[in-house]
């Protein structure tokens, strides 16, 4: 596996370091964050229908394993805040009725 020329995650390119620059994409640390509260991967920028390579090859790098497979949720530039924690919401709200 290895990443897009231009991944803004794992800057390995000038392509990808300028990407990273604009400050309009999350870095590692939001995708990372994402990835444990709800399972979602970020997305490639370059083809938002696979996850984002670079991010799975850093979180290698600190041992941590990326599960992905055909029922894995992306999370694309697109998606708002709301969405990525629409089902651990969901989640929440379930527990807090079970205990009322």
């Amino acid at each position: 596996m290895k990443s897009c020329k231009g991944c803004p995650i794992n800057i390995t390119t000038d392509e990808g370091e300028r990407a990273d620059s604009y400050g309009c994409l999350p870095c590692y640390g939001d995708a990372l964050k994402w990835y444990n509260e709800t399972g979602k991967v970020w997305a490639c920028h370059a083809n938002n229908t696979k996850p984002c390579s670079g991010f799975i090859i850093v979180a290698k790098k600190y041992g941590i394993d990326i599960k992905v497979d055909e029922n894995t949720v992306l999370i694309t530039e697109q998606t708002t805040l709301e969405e990525i924690y629409e089902q651990a919401k969901q989640i929440l709200a379930k527990a807090e009725t079970e205990e009322a």
